[in-house]
């Protein structure tokens, strides 16, 4: 009998799943109609209790390269870190269920990878986009190891996005994956440790859309898993010799308080300034529907009716 040997792919993208119906199937066709091909997309449904995982189960039906495996809520540490046990390839790229990536990710990533053995986490610039999909501004990330490891140092998780990464697996391994304990930052936290083993990069390209929502950690000033920040920051200083200052501020210290509806106006007027009138009026309509005396709310659908 002849042994045929499995085809094991060359880099394994992994998605941690929960509640995102609105916006998982924009994240998972963005990585099916990738211009690299070779590929498996790992999704690790984590306790969904929407229709996210019958999303997923669909799409699945119709393309082999999916696995979906699901768990009790767990969160996201413990979810890549299956992810990544269930990879078979070094390479892992990660992505979020409510984030897009740009169709050329995977090729000019893997590409980079191959040309230096010596980086072990690879991002890119991005650009943020409303919930409705509509681009809000693209971000300028530094590309080499020095700066981006200097702005993780601030536990400035931006300057290396979780969904622009791609990270070599035995690296990620061996510097002891994603840790549990902490709700948010454990990106950064696993950064920061593989940094002390490897390089990090940026490419220049922009190659995701990120997106933000009413739930994103970026309109939610004061989150307490932001807050308390100081452990694995004063860690990641500690395994390079330095103390972490003692006026230190956090960025979430920083974000203004905003309401629901003064960032869906904000994002209104931006959709309509882009001639995204559908968009815009779909805030509108939200907008209307919480305080149908919202007068910025009828201003704005004013300029869209009179734009049209």
């Amino acid at each position: 009998m002849t042994n045929i040997k499995e085809h094991l792919p060359a880099v394994s993208v992994v998605m941690p799943l929960y509640n995102q119906e609105p916006y998982v199937e924009a994240a998972v066709r963005s990585i099916l109609t990738q211009t690299f091909t070779d590929f498996e997309l790992i999704i690790i449904d984590d306790g969904c209790t929407d229709d996210s995982l019958s999303i997923v189960q669909r799409l699945a039906e119709s393309d082999v390269r999916m696995r979906i495996y699901s768990q009790e809520n767990q969160g996201r540490a413990v979810s890549r870190n299956r992810g990544v046990e269930l990879a078979r390839s070094d390479l892992i790229a990660m992505l979020d269920p409510d984030d897009i990536a740009i169709p050329n990710r995977l090729a000019l990533q893997i590409d980079f990878m191959h040309k230096h053995p010596e980086c072990v986490v690879l991002g890119a610039q991005f650009e943020s986009i409303c919930m409705e999909g509509v681009p809000l501004f693209e971000h300028n990330v530094p590309l080499d190891h020095p700066s981006i490891e200097a702005r993780l140092l601030e536990d400035d998780g931006q300057a290396m996005p979780q969904s622009t990464s791609m990270l070599r697996r035995s690296f990620c391994k061996a510097a002891g994956g994603y840790d549990p304990q902490y709700a948010a930052g454990e990106d950064t936290d696993l950064f920061l440790r593989m940094a002390l083993i490897g390089k990090l990069a940026n490419l220049p390209q922009t190659l995701l859309q990120y997106r933000q929502h009413l739930k994103s950690s970026v309109n939610t000033p004061g989150r307490p898993e932001y807050t308390d920040y100081r452990q694995r920051t004063e860690r990641a200083w500690q395994q390079r010799g330095m103390q972490l200052p003692k006026n230190f501020q956090h960025w979430s210290q920083s974000i203004k308080e905003t309401e629901p509806r003064e960032i869906m106006l904000r994002w209104g007027w931006n959709a309509f300034k882009r001639n995204e009138f559908a968009a815009a009026k779909r805030y509108v309509r939200i907008l209307l529907r919480l305080n149908i005396l919202n007068m910025q709310a009828w201003r704005l659908f004013y300029c869209i009716m009179r734009g049209r």
